[in-house]
């Protein structure tokens, strides 16, 4: 079993519901309803799998979106990014991982998201 860093349940969460809010909207409602099954940290980052429906809708919605979602964290210089995995409609699998040559932090006390689309567009 894998140590998680301080934050981290905290930091998965808002992270999801701040990509599903700016990049699938018709998802947002299962933010708060949706089960972990497990984290793994790969040392540059982090992969949460979600249980999945044994009903799931089954709209035919199978898609990665490499967000344009970015995550400024205290611990590290050069941020955060994040893809997000759906499979039958459902939430399946975030995946966050560090820019740069940092390593993924041991604590995580501060952070903001940003959609790099509102500053391409500013």
């Amino acid at each position: 079993m894998c140590n998680i860093p301080d934050g981290q349940k905290e930091f998965d969460s808002a992270a999801l519901k701040f990509i599903l809010k700016h990049c699938a909207p018709e998802l947002e409602s299962d933010a708060d309803a949706i089960e972990v099954v497990s984290r793994d940290f790969s040392g540059a980052g982090f992969f949460v799998e979600y249980k999945r429906s044994p009903n799931p809708r089954c709209i035919g919605d199978n898609r990665n979106i490499s967000t344009p979602i970015y995550a400024d964290i205290a611990e590290l210089k050069w941020g955060v990014g994040f893809v997000l995995y759906i499979a039958d409609g459902e939430i399946f699998e975030l995946e966050g991982f560090t820019h740069g040559p940092e390593s993924w932090p041991s604590k995580i006390t501060d952070y903001q998201f940003r959609d790099m689309r509102d500053e391409l567009t500013s």
